[in-house]
């Protein structure tokens, strides 16, 4: 399992995919209730020109590394800070609860805020269709 991790998270080097973001806290039940829709869809579009990237808000770096862990979280995670808020990302994207998805198309707009479900499985296949 991936390793919440403190470094640059820079959407630059996912340029030209289709990408998810996943902006989620440790505790929260609906948060971890989506990840096997999550983990279903990296596993569906692991070898195309896609990437689901999560971010852990909120929480303890250790609580991170055993959430991802627990919940086999096999894809590219960072943390963003503890308790306070403090990390950059979470203001960056002004994310106000947890789980917030952003659907990115390969051109680096956001196509999709809070889509989950089957919603989101349509919404990542649509921006695939159109980055071709």
């Amino acid at each position: 399992a991936p390793v919440p991790r403190c470094c640059t998270f820079e959407l630059v080097r996912y340029c030209g995919r289709v990408g998810v973001v996943v902006c989620w806290g440790a505790g929260g039940g609906p948060v971890m209730a989506q990840v096997p829709t999550e983990g279903k869809l990296h596993a569906r579009l692991n070898d195309k020109r896609f990437a689901l990237l999560g971010v852990s808000c909120g929480y303890s770096r250790e609580l991170a590394k055993e959430t991802a862990k627990k919940h086999r979280m096999e894809w590219p995670c960072w943390w963003d800070g503890d308790e306070t808020g403090s990390g950059p990302i979470q203001p960056d994207y002004d994310t106000q609860h947890w789980p917030t998805v952003f659907v990115i198309d390969a051109l680096g707009i956001i196509r999709g805020i809070d889509v989950h479900g089957a919603d989101l499985d349509k919404a990542v296949d649509e921006a695939l269709a159109t980055a071709k």
